[in-house]
Order: structure tokens, then sequence, then C-alpha cells
């Protein structure tokens, strides 16, 4: 099978082309500059389209909704009218939890959109378009929605990165709120079984959850890291606007096609330190 990955500079969009080039497939990856959804574009001929490209990070999307409204929604709409050009190509669309808001209890595919920031606003729409394209024109397209990835080689900005480098450096880590914050974390090699799995077995038209059945709050992951690492210390810091609490992201739909999670929290902690350990090594034996 032909690949085509968008945004494949990306952290997750990285370890998926990783993973589809251990597996034997043929992958194009491309990234800004060289697709710009903003720009004239063409996709080239595949058999399967693969988009991680969008305006992520919550907090500045409050800043200039204009742009994440831009990215992931008009700029993503050119897409599926070139893909339209393309009516054998499978398009899989790598959207986001934050488009249901806040939850409270585990929630299927099929729960409603109830966006909470400009971000999730935009990436909703983007969501609502494609299924429009999809009911049109027979687009063929799935929709995938994944828990809170990590894993070696994510940006520090994201939370178990920067909680590695904070209490490496024996720095106090900026806590929003209460930390009361759930979530569902899966390593980024399970997130990419279960993408791959998506665009092997997936019915054209669905959605799939790709989540562990875990769920930990952000101080307890915190915690869990200050435990690795041996120093932990917060800083309490107001809660970000629109931050929402829950997200329950119910797998049964992607295990029935025979995907299931196989690293544990601990296990993928633990081998982002040893990761971590062996950077800092090398960057002594330079210094």
């Amino acid at each position: 099978m032909k690949y085509v990955v968008l945004g494949g500079s990306s952290f997750y969009g990285k370890s998926f082309t990783k993973l589809l080039k251990d597996n034997g497939e043929e992958v194009v990856s491309l990234s800004r500059p060289s697709f710009d959804l903003s720009k004239d574009f063409r996709l080239p001929k595949s058999d399967i389209v693969v988009n991680f490209i969008a305006e992520g990070l919550v907090e500045e999307s409050w800043a200039d909704p204009e742009r994440w409204l831009m990215t992931n929604s008009v700029y993503t709409t050119r897409l599926f009218d070139d893909l339209k050009r393309l009516p054998n190509t499978l398009y899989v669309h790598v959207s986001t939890p934050e488009v249901y808001g806040s939850v409270s209890n585990w929630v299927a595919e099929n729960y409603p959109y109830n966006p909470s920031t400009p971000y999730a606003v935009s990436r909703a729409c983007g969501d609502m378009m494609l299924e429009a394209y999809h009911k049109a024109f027979g687009m063929k397209m799935i929709i995938t929605r994944t828990a809170n990835i990590y894993g070696w080689g994510q940006q520090d900005f994201r939370l178990i990165p920067k909680a590695f480098n904070y209490f490496s450096d024996k720095r106090p880590f900026p806590i929003h709120g209460q930390g009361y914050s759930m979530r569902s974390w899966i390593d980024v090699r399970d997130a990419c079984e279960g993408l791959y799995t998506v665009c092997k077995h997936g019915k054209v038209g669905d959605t799939y959850h790709i989540s562990t059945t875990e769920l930990k709050n952000v101080t307890e992951i915190l915690s869990n890291i200050g435990y690795i690492v041996g120093w932990q210390e917060y800083e309490w810091k107001p809660e970000r606007l629109g931050k929402d609490k829950h997200y329950f992201l119910d797998s049964t739909k992607l295990r029935a096609l025979g995907w299931s999670d196989k690293i544990t929290l601990k296990e993928g902690l633990n081998a982002y330190y040893a990761a971590f350990n062996e950077r800092s090594k090398r960057v002594s034996v330079k210094a």
C-alpha cells in the first residue's frame, strides 16, 4: 500500500511514518512548507492519506482564534475538495477528543460535539465538514481521536517531557488549577499501532477512539514522574481558560478490530526516563 502522511514531521506523524516503514509500506511524508494547506496544492496519488496537520495549543488559540479556524477548518476543507479527485483514496483524519468538551463518563464515538476553546471549535468544525463531504460525495474517510499521547521525542512543552526536564533540574513544576484534569495517557507506539489498525481494517465513514482504559489526573502523572526522577515540587497557577476536566474515550470499537494497548503507563514513563538519561550522558560527553 502507498501512504501519504501529511504532517509527517510532527511527533505523532513521525512515529507513525516510522511504523509504516518498519512494516514495509511505501510512504511519502509531507510537512510544511513542502505541503502548505493555505496555498494551491495537489495530493499525490496514493492508497491512503493520513492527515496529522493541525494548529494545536489550546491556551494560545484564545489569542488568535481566526488563525486556528483558518488552518483547522478552512484550509482543511480545501484538502477535502482536492480529495474529490481521488475517489479510490482512503482519507484518515487524525482529530482530537477535545471536540467533545469535558465529559463525566466513558463516551463512544457518537457522543455530541461540545467544544470549549477556539482550538476545539476549529477541530470540531473540520470534523463536521468532513462528515458532510462523506455524506454528499461518498468520500472514503475515517476519523480517529486519540487519547493524550506521550513518548520519547515529544515536544518539550508537553506535560510529560516538561515534567522530566523540570524535576531533573530541581525546578518547581507549574500546575494550573488543582491538577485534577483526568486523562487517558497512551504511549505513542500503542497509538500508532491503533492508527495502523484503523487504516488496515477500519470501516469507511466511521470514527474510532484510540485510548487506554487507565486513567490518571495531572498530579498523579507528575507524582509518578517525580518518583522516577527522585525529586518533585510544584508551583500552583490559575486554571487555563476553557480547560476541559475529563476526557474518557471508549475504545471498544477499535478493540473489536483486534487492537489492544500493550505498554503500561509505568513502562512508558520508565522507557522515557531511560532515553532521557541516555541523551543527558551524550550531552555531557560532548560538553
